[in-house]
């Protein structure tokens, strides 16, 4: 798979699993509580409030979408500015959707530049 050939800082990002299931790990900051597994309702909600507090979005982007059997994959493109740091960043990301047979979402994995946002997530 094309994501398993990346660097494992750029592998990074958030996995929102519904509970139960299982998860593979990531390779990003544990320092920093933007990243990690969120499993349930609660721990989704944290994710949103981080985004919220933390990170002035000004692009959100689809780029290109792509099916595979039960998957869906979303290229997409992001600007933001972390509010307690100030900093700027842009980058690539993919969003990958994991659904159930009754049609719900069973996982999200969000694959991004871990490196470049911790970087703008960390304070000089």
């Amino acid at each position: 798979m094309f994501l398993s050939s990346l660097p494992a800082h750029v592998v990074g990002g958030k996995t929102l699993t519904r509970p139960g299931s299982t998860n593979r790990g990531q390779a990003s900051p544990a320092h920093l509580d933007y990243f990690g597994v969120r499993q349930g309702h609660s721990q989704v909600r944290e994710v949103f409030n981080i985004l919220r507090r933390d990170f002035e979005i000004s692009r959100f982007v689809p780029v290109d979408f792509f099916l595979s059997g039960n998957r869906v994959l979303v290229l997409l493109e992001l600007d933001a500015v972390i509010r307690p740091t100030r900093k700027r960043f842009s980058e690539l990301l993919v969003h990958v959707w994991t659904f159930a047979p009754h049609g719900k979402v069973a996982q999200f994995n969000d694959v991004q530049d871990s490196w470049t946002v911790a970087g703008a997530l960390t304070a000089d």
